[in-house]
């Protein structure tokens, strides 16, 4: 298997396990109080999702290394892991990794200041991706960067939701399913339009309103856009008919809005499969970059590190474009 396809996998993991993580720390910070029976069981799916997330993300970390170096030897090259150490994707990794660790701590402690200790973990977490990636290196940057905290912040939390919910709407009393699931409706409603406009301006900002759909950054944006509409249907459907009928606390209802859950998780674990792949293997247009990133990118790029180009928009690029990924 090539390293890049590799690469993109141990990230699409980390990234799906880690943003769910967060999600869970954050509905058992909104609605943990409001639960009788199931508070355990979220707590373990939280503990699982959040080691599965360290690891990947140590992975991801040491894949990097061979990616510099365009070949899998590379991950074991002190050369390559002192040139990453000095990279913003080092900083953003030990940020996810405290992160991960204080969501374990906060998932197994059952003090009632294990909710802060998570928010404090879920924040960590979502932090370090506003030291890589696209947003760093384009203008605006404080609007990119504000949009892009807002986008996944909301996003975890939705993500991470749908699991718990399933969970709860299984184990809970009737009542008490109803008032969670409402209650979570009613805060997304708010929410995930909010995620939605700040991603769509985020996009636009970093291609500058260019697009093509032959554009494989564009296109993949496009992919991202076609499966958050039918996320955004099934949720729809939730409030309005599924979620409503579980007050009824009958089974049948129930497993309708366990299956509309799955297939919406499923949809969503797309988006963040596609985000992956883009940050690890597409560029959006450099045209709104600051001289200065410009001129520093291509600094970095002169660098001797790879004879493997990677095509990249159309362009070439030497490998080293993944080490902020």
């Amino acid at each position: 298997m090539d390293i890049d396809a590799l690469a993109v996998m141990v990230k699409a993991v980390a990234y799906a396990a880690l943003l769910q993580a967060v999600g869970i720390a954050l509905f058992l910070a909104l609605f943990g109080a409001r639960l009788e029976v199931s508070t355990a069981a979220v707590r373990r799916l939280g503990i699982v999702l959040s080691g599965v997330g360290l690891l990947t993300v140590l992975a991801s970390y040491g894949l990097e290394a061979g990616r510099m170096s365009g070949e899998f030897a590379g991950v074991m090259d002190n050369a390559m892991h002192r040139r990453l150490a000095h990279l913003p994707l080092a900083a953003a990794t030990s940020l996810r990794v405290l992160g991960s660790a204080l969501l374990i701590t906060a998932f197994v402690w059952t003090a009632r200041e294990a909710k802060v200790l998570g928010v404090i973990g879920a924040a960590l977490v979502t932090e370090s991706f506003l030291l890589v990636g696209h947003s760093v290196s384009h203008e605006p940057r404080w609007a990119i960067v504000s949009l892009l905290q807002l986008h996944l912040l909301v996003a975890a939390f939705w993500i991470g939701s749908i699991a718990p919910l399933i969970l709860v709407a299984r184990r809970e009393p009737a009542a008490v399913v109803h008032q969670v699931v409402m209650r979570f409706s009613a805060l997304a409603t708010v929410l995930v339009p909010a995620m939605a406009v700040a991603g769509l301006v985020m996009a636009w900002l970093l291609t500058s309103g260019r697009y093509s759909i032959r554009d494989p950054y564009t296109a993949a944006l496009t992919g991202k856009v076609a499966l958050l509409v039918v996320a955004l249907s099934l949720a729809a459907l939730n409030r309005a008919r599924l979620g409503p009928a579980l007050l009824e606390g009958a089974a049948s209802a129930v497993r309708r809005f366990s299956l509309s859950l799955a297939v919406e998780l499923i949809v969503l674990l797309g988006i963040v499969v596609v985000t992956a792949a883009m940050t690890s293997l597409f560029s959006p247009p450099m045209a709104s970059m600051s001289g200065a990133r410009v001129a520093g990118i291509r600094a970095i790029v002169s660098l001797p590190v790879s004879p493997r180009p990677v095509m990249v928009l159309g362009r070439t690029h030497s490998t080293v474009s993944a080490w902020t990924s």
